[in-house]
């Protein structure tokens, strides 16, 4: 949440070999009292080219009272999804 350090979070994740990767918030996480996660990697390569694109998903939904917070925290949420998928995109082209 913003203002406070991030809780510890452990995700399941699901490899469909050479095209998906998805990781869910694991259960018993204190982050799942506040909301549910599903994120996505997928990739489709241009045979043409050989060039590989990556599209990235995260799906938030929060829980009881944060639901309420959700709109307030929407912007903060995306520029921080946004900054991560940036420094991803750093580390994947070198």
């Amino acid at each position: 949440m913003r203002f406070t350090p991030p809780a510890p979070d452990v995700q399941n994740f699901t490899l469909e070999r050479w095209s998906r990767v998805t990781f869910v918030g694991a259960p018993k996480q204190p982050g799942r009292a506040v909301f549910d996660f599903v994120g996505t990697f997928d990739c489709v390569v241009d045979e043409s080219t050989g060039r590989t694109t990556v599209t990235h998903a995260y799906e938030f939904n929060f829980k009881g009272p944060f639901k309420s917070a959700e709109r307030f925290l929407s912007d903060w949420l995306q520029a921080e999804v946004e900054a991560e998928v940036a420094r991803l995109g750093e580390f994947v082209d070198g």
